[in-house]
Formats: C-alpha cells, structure tokens, sequence
C-alpha cells in the first residue's frame, strides 16, 4: 500500500523494498540484468520469479561495494566533470570537509569550465 508523503512544495511516494530492490538492480546492473528484465515480463511482471529463475543475483550489482576505479553504469555519459574530480570530491565529503569555491570560467580542476 503505497502512501503520500508531503514536504513543503515537494511529494513524493513511499515504495515497497522489492520495489527499490529492482529499480537498483536495473540502474546499477550492466547488460546482464537484459536477462531479468525478460524474466519478469515471461512472469508478468512478477519480480521474485524473475530473480528466482536468472542466472543473475541482483545482490552483485545492488549491495556489494563498489570500487572506486571500476566502471560504473553511468560512466558512459559526457557531463563534463572529470571523474577524477569526483572522486576527490567524495573523498573529502567522507572527512566532511569541503573543496574550495569554484571560480566560474577560471577553474580548470573539474572539467567544466
């Protein structure tokens, strides 16, 4: 049963976990998850009989840990920041501490500009 949650100007939907289950095994899968997803449209639609009956666990893609240099599925898509620069930047946000103000058009460290 699906609530509403309301902030402010912003809502948003409460999702049951076999539910967030699959929208991260199929945001952070590669083309193996292709499988699965053919799976649960042989099962209409029902998620647990797909991951049942595939060859692919969706834990290796949803809870293991990922490694800083590996590829990640989203690494295809040119934004412009250098993932160098993300890295740093993570690395700092798990000391809690913050990088310098960026001076727009004269930063050359994160690609962007």
């Amino acid at each position: 049963m699906a609530a509403s949650i309301s902030f402010m100007t912003t809502s948003a939907k409460k999702v049951a976990i076999p539910s967030l289950l699959q929208q991260a095994h199929l945001s952070l899968g590669d083309r193996r998850v292709a499988s699965t997803l053919l799976l649960s449209h042989v099962h209409e639609d029902n998620w647990s009989k797909a991951f049942t009956h595939s060859e692919v666990n969706p834990d290796f893609f949803v809870h293991r840990p990922k490694e800083l240099d590996e590829n990640l599925p989203w690494d295809f898509i040119d934004h412009g920041i250098y993932k160098e620069h993300l890295l740093k930047e993570y690395k700092l946000a798990l000391k809690g501490e913050e990088s310098d103000i960026c001076q727009v058009g004269d930063c050359i460290r994160c690609g962007v500009c």
